[in-house]
C-alpha cells in the first residue's frame, strides 16, 4: 500500500472544512424536519425501538398502524404518536 502526500494551500482547507461545516449543518436540520411518511428505519428510531422489533411487532399484529406500498413499510408520523400515547400507563 503506498501513501500519498497531499500539500494544500490554508484558503483551500478552510474551505473545505467550511463546506464540510455547512453540509453537516444542513444535515442536522433536514434531521429535525420529520417526514409525515417514514420507513422502517425512521419510525424504528422515532419511538426508540429496533426495527427487528417493529418487525416482529407487525408479524403479530401488534404494534403501530403501518401501510405497505409494494414490499416497502411505511408509518405515519401521526399513526406513531397516537400508539405512543395509547401506551401511557400511570404510575399507581
Amino acid at each position: 500500500m503506498t501513501q500519498e502526500l497531499v500539500v494544500i494551500t490554508q484558503d483551500k482547507l478552510e474551505a473545505l472544512i467550511t463546506g464540510a461545516v455547512q453540509r453537516g449543518v444542513s444535515m442536522a436540520i433536514d434531521g429535525l424536519r420529520l417526514p409525515e411518511t417514514m420507513t422502517e428505519a425512521q419510525a424504528a428510531t422515532y419511538v426508540c425501538l429496533s426495527q427487528e422489533t417493529l418487525r416482529r411487532w407487525r408479524a403479530e399484529g401488534r404494534g403501530p398502524a403501518y401501510q405497505k406500498l409494494g414490499r416497502s413499510v411505511r408509518y405515519l408520523r401521526s399513526e406513531l404518536d397516537a400508539w405512543q400515547h395509547r401506551q401511557r400507563q400511570r404510575t399507581v
